[in-house]
């Protein structure tokens, strides 16, 4: 499971389904219109590779991190990723919008329901973060870090 963003590539090439999580607009491009594209835009296949090369990245980051990396680990870089990308300072630390159900980050980081909410409660516990239902606040960036490692 991923997350797509605004001008974010999806590719049925991949078996999957997709859920909007907001209002979404897609747009498909036929395989003709596509060759076309290709052809009269020279710089398309060089965005294209390094797109592919992304996905490919992640794709290897997200199996070295199921083999190597253990569940506390997987849900803190998760964490900092979506601060990164989503996050906005608060007073009492980085506030990230969480629209995903505990279900929903368990897929992304190839984990249990439970054990991903045993996880944060213990994070929340440990004074790391604080949870409400629409977001999660960073408390403890550091000791997060230090988690992901």
């Amino acid at each position: 499971m991923i997350i797509l963003g605004p001008g974010e590539m999806y590719s049925r090439h991949s078996e999957g389904t997709v859920t909007a999580l907001e209002d979404t607009e897609i747009w498909q491009v036929s395989m003709a219109d596509f060759r076309r594209m290709l052809i009269e835009n020279p710089q398309l296949p060089l965005r294209l590779i390094r797109i592919l090369g992304g996905i490919l990245r992640e794709t290897n980051n997200a199996i070295q991190n199921l083999v190597f990396r253990g569940v506390s680990s997987r849900l803190a870089r998760f964490l900092l990723r979506q601060a990164a990308e989503w996050g906005k300072q608060g007073p009492n630390g980085i506030v990230i919008p969480l629209p995903l159900t505990h279900e929903d980050v368990a897929n992304l980081i190839g984990s249990s329901r439970q054990t991903v909410t045993s996880t944060l409660r213990r994070f929340e516990q440990d004074g790391i973060i604080l949870i409400n239902r629409k977001y999660i606040i960073i408390k403890d960036y550091d000791r997060l870090e230090e988690l992901a490692t």
